[in-house]
């Protein structure tokens, strides 16, 4: 009879447990707008970077232009074209356009990094441009550490 109680405990548990991990967004609510994705970035970032109230409040016009700008960058897809083997040329137009589109990635980091530094330190407005998050992708902080691949050799997990 115990056997048989602790097997229904652990089969309920084992399959409640999916039920719990998805913590994220509940059913029925709507999407949030880039607005507000923005907005709650911007006062992440303000509190990692220890703002006072003041500098988070001015500096706020100033960050959602700087991630617009970004945002102007980001290519629109095109689900066709991904379906269909692009040709040499539109390879390398697109090639050459993700070049152009990283210069001027550049550009805006270095206008707004400079922006920033005249109401923070060097070390906060790095913060706030180095972050990888929102329309970069990624979670900001969490990036992967890029070793060398003969650590993955050494352990046999990487085929050549």
């Amino acid at each position: 009879m115990k056997k048989l109680v602790f097997t229904l405990v652990v089969l309920l548990m084992t399959c409640s447990a999916p039920i719990f991990a998805q913590s994220g967004r509940q059913r029925g609510t709507t999407p949030r707008s880039a607005e507000d994705m923005v907005e709650s970035q911007w006062q992440r970032i303000a509190s990692e970077a220890m703002l006072s109230s003041e500098q988070t409040k001015n500096l706020a016009d100033t960050y959602k232009a700087y991630r617009n700008e970004l945002r102007e960058l980001i290519p629109q897809r095109n689900d066709s074209a991904q379906n269909a083997k692009p040709s040499d040329e539109e390879i390398k137009a697109n090639t050459l356009k993700s070049f152009s589109n990283e210069r001027k990635r550049i550009d805006i980091q270095e206008k707004y990094f400079k922006e920033f530094c005249k109401t923070l330190t060097p070390r906060q407005a790095s913060l706030i441009i180095n972050q990888r998050g929102g329309f970069q992708g990624g979670a900001p902080g969490r990036e992967m550490p890029r070793g060398d691949r003969s650590t993955y050799m050494q352990r046999g997990n990487y085929r050549q």
